[in-house]
C-alpha cells in the first residue's frame, strides 16, 4: 500500500534546492515502497522537466507530470490530488526539506486518531515566533478551526476525505491565500485534525522568494483580496464562534497589525491608503470583530482606527519604538546530566531606558505622553484582570542548522515576572532559573551534531518578546555526558550557545590534556583530561597522531595514526591510546570528530 503520496509544484526550480528536498524524502526511515513522490512541472522552459525524468529513471517511487504552465502552484497540486496513489497527500514547495522521521511519526499519529488532516510542526529558518503556540502541544478534533494555524498547505490531508468533499485550490494566475481557502473547506467539511507537536515534521525554507509578497506592492489587488476571503469565511464557515475566531484573527495581524511599527518610515500618501482601506474592513465586518478578545495594545488601535485618528497612531508607533526585553545570562553549569541556566530581563526601550506604567488603585494602566493619553479613554489604557494574571517568562532553544525550534519543558522551568510597584508608576522585570536535559530535544542524528542556540520569550501585559539570550563577559564551558561533547559559549553575536560533538567548537581545545601525569603501560598509555564536567560511562573512539621531536629515517617510515578511546568512568575522563610502540619525544595531535587539536606540551615516551 501506497501510505504517502508527496505533490511538488516545481516550476524552474534550483537544483540545488531540489536535491536538497528530494534526499530528504528518500532519506525517510519509512521504506520507499511505502510512499511516492509525484512532481507536477508547472511548464518550467529551462529543461527541469527533462531532469525530473532523469531523477525519475534512477527511483521507482518518483513519478513526473508536466502541464502548461499556469502561473501559481494551485494548478499542480490539484492534478497532483488526481494522479495521486497514496492514502495520505503531503504538499511541499519546491525548496523545502522534511525531517527524516516525519512519515513513520505521522502515519502512526494520523491511524491511532483516524484524522482526516495531520498538521504536523512545522519550522522556519528565520525568527524564533512563527508557530509558537499552534505547535505548543499534541491534540486532536474537529470543532476548532484554530487546530489548522498556521495555514499553509504543508499538511498531510487523507485523500479519500478530499476526493469525497470535492476539496480543491483555487485556480488561477494570482491567487492569494489559497492555502487558507483549502484549510476552511476542509473544516467546513469537518475535518478530523490533529495537531503533531512533539516531533519536527516540515522545514519551510526562506529563500526570500514568495509568490505572495508581490502583492504588497498593489494595495488594492492585496485588500481586495483580503475582502474577498472575509466573505469566503462568512460563506462557509458556519460555527458563529470560529466565524469570529478568523475574522478577528484577520484583523488582528493583517488590519491592526499594520497601525504600529509597520507605520515607521512609511510615506504618508501609503500610510493614508492603508488606513482607508483597514477603515473599509471594519465597516464591512465590525459584527463579526470581538473586540473584548484583544489585548490592550490592540483595543486602542481599534479605537483609534474607529475615530479616523491616524495622527496619534503615528505617535504612538514613535513612542513605543524599540520597546523590548532583552534577557542577560546570570550563570551557567552543568549538573549531572543537565544545563541549568539563569537569565534576568527588564522591559526596556531600545536597552537604555525602563518602560513605566501607571500604578493607581491597584490597576496598571499604559502610560504614554499627556498628548496621547489625551486621546484616548482611561479605560482603553487600563489592562484588565487577565492582561496581569498572563505573564510568561521561559527559555527556549533552536537547533542552528536544523532550525528546530523547542520550547523548554514547564517542568524544568522557573520563570517569574515581577511588577515593581513605586509611587504613581510601575516597572517590569524577569528573572528564570531552568535546569535542560538537552538530551529530551534529540530526536535525528543531525540534533546532536550541530549548536543549539537559546532565547527567552517574555510576555507580560502586551508586550511579547522572544530573543536570543545575551552573554555579558566571554566564557566558555565545557562537559562530556553520556558520550556526548558540549561546549558552551559566547557566540559572535554575544549570544548564549551550545555545540554538541565538536561541530562548531573544539572540545578538546578547551580541556586540559595531563601530559605529565600520563600512565604508561605495556602496549598503551592513559591520558588524564581534567576541566569538564562528566556524568555517566561511556567510551568513544577517535584518533591521535605523534610528530617526533627529533625526525629520523627510522621514525619518518614508522610514523602513523593511533587509535585511541576517550573513556568516562567513576567521574573521570581520559584517553587510552592503544597498541603504541614508541620512543621518544613527541608532540600529539588529538583528532575527534573531524578536528585536530595540536598539544603543545612535549609527550616523552
Amino acid at each position: 500500500m501506497i501510505k504517502f503520496s508527496i505533490i511538488i509544484p516545481t516550476y524552474n526550480t534550483n537544483l540545488n534546492r531540489l536535491n536538497l528536498l528530494v534526499d530528504s524524502i528518500l532519506s525517510q526511515t519509512m521504506d520507499q515502497s511505502e510512499y511516492e513522490i509525484v512532481f507536477i512541472d508547472d511548464g518550467s522552459p529551462n529543461g527541469l522537466f527533462y531532469y525530473l525524468e532523469e531523477l525519475k529513471s534512477h527511483h521507482e517511487n518518483i513519478c513526473v507530470h508536466r502541464i502548461t504552465n499556469s502561473g501559481w502552484g494551485s494548478r499542480p497540486r490539484n492534478v497532483g490530488i488526481s494522479v495521486a496513489k497514496g492514502k495520505y497527500l503531503l504538499f511541499m514547495d519546491h525548496d523545502d526539506i522534511i525531517f527524516p522521521q516525519s512519515f513513520e511519526k505521522v502515519y502512526d499519529f494520523a491511524e491511532e486518531n483516524n484524522l482526516d488532516v495531520v498538521n504536523p510542526k512545522e519550522v522556519r529558518t528565520d525568527g524564533w515566533t512563527w508557530g509558537w503556540q499552534e505547535f505548543s502541544e499534541n491534540k486532536v478534533g474537529s470543532e476548532d478551526i484554530s487546530y489548522l494555524l498556521p495555514m499553509t498547505p504543508h499538511k498531510f490531508y487523507k485523500r479519500s476525505f478530499l476526493l469525497e468533499h470535492d476539496i480543491h485550490f483555487n485556480e488561477g494566475s494570482r491567487v492569494l491565500w489559497e492555502d487558507v481557502y483549502f484549510n476552511t473547506l476542509c473544516f467546513s467539511h469537518q475535518a478530523v485534525v490533529g495537531v503533531l507537536a512533539d516531533y519536527p515534521v516540515y522545514h519551510w525554507v526562506a529563500t526570500g522568494e514568495n509568490n505572495s509578497s508581490s502583492f504588497g506592492r498593489n494595495p488594492e489587488e492585496k485588500w481586495n483580496q483580503i475582502y474577498k476571503l472575509m466573505d469566503f469565511f462568512i460563506e462557509t464557515i458556519k460555527s458563529e464562534a470560529n466565524l469570529s475566531f478568523m475574522i478577528t484573527h484577520w484583523y488582528r495581524t493583517r488590519v491592526l497589525g499594520i497601525l504600529g511599527q509597520w507605520l515607521q518610515n512609511k510615506q504618508s500618501e501609503r500610510i493614508e491608503i492603508e488606513f482607508s482601506y483597514a477603515k473599509e474592513f471594519y465597516r464591512l465586518y465590525a459584527s463579526y470583530i470581538k473586540s473584548e478578545n484583544l489585548i490592550t495594545r490592540d483595543r486602542i488601535r481599534d479605537y483609534l482606527l474607529q475615530s479616523g485618528d491616524i495622527d496619534t497612531l503615528i505617535k504612538i508607533s514613535d513612542f513605543e519604538k524599540g520597546y523590548t526585553a532583552r534577557s542577560y545570562m546570570e550563570s551557567f553549569d552543568f549538573i549531572e546530566d543537565k544545563i541549568r541556566i539563569e537569565a534576568k530581563s527588564v522591559l526596556t526601550k531600545s536597552e537604555k531606558s525602563k518602560v513605566e506604567f501607571t500604578s493607581s488603585k491597584g490597576k496598571i494602566i499604559k502610560r504614554y505622553n499627556k498628548e496621547i493619553e489625551a486621546k484616548i479613554p482611561k479605560e482603553l489604557l487600563t489592562y484588565n484582570e487577565q492582561e496581569q494574571n498572563a505573564f510568561t517568562y521561559n527559555l527556549s532553544l533552536k537547533g542552528r542548522n536544523t532550525r528546530i525550534t523547542w520550547p523548554i519543558d514547564q517542568n524544568e522551568n522557573s520563570g517569574q515576572i515581577t511588577v515593581k510597584r513605586g509611587l504613581m508608576k510601575a516597572t517590569v522585570s524577569a528573572s528564570i532559573s531552568a535546569t535542560i536535559q538537552l538530551e529530551k530535544y534529540i530526536h535525528d542524528f543531525e540534533d546532536k551534531n550541530q549548536a543549539w542556540d537559546f532565547a527567552a520569550r517574555f510576555s507580560a501585559y502586551d508586550t511579547t518578546s522572544h530573543r536570543a539570550l545575551a552573554v555579558r563577559d566571554d566564557f566558555s564551558k565545557v562537559a562530556y555526558i553520556n558520550g556526548n561533547s558540549y561546549v558552551a559559549y559566547k557566540n559572535k553575536s554575544g549570544l548564549l550557545s551550545v555545540d554538541m560533538n565538536n561541530s562548531v567548537k573544539s572540545f578538546f581545545d578547551l580541556i586540559y590534556v595531563d601530559i605529565k601525569n600520563i600512565k604508561k603501560l605495556s602496549s598503551k598509555i592513559i591520558v588524564p583530561l581534567s576541566g569538564s564536567h562528566v556524568y555517566g560511562e561511556s567510551s568513544e573512539k577517535l584518533y591521535v597522531f605523534f610528530d617526533p621531536i627529533e625526525v629520523t629515517d627510522e621514525t619518518v617510515h614508522n610514523f602513523t595514526e593511533y587509535e585511541a578511546n576517550l573513556l568516562v568512568k567513576e567521574g573521570k575522563i581520559e584517553l587510552e591510546i592503544n597498541d603504541i610502540n614508541l620512543s621518544g619525544d613527541f608532540l600529539m595531535t588529538i583528532c575527534y570528530k573531524g578536528k585536530n587539536t595540536k598539544i603543545d606540551e612535549i609527550i616523552k615516551l
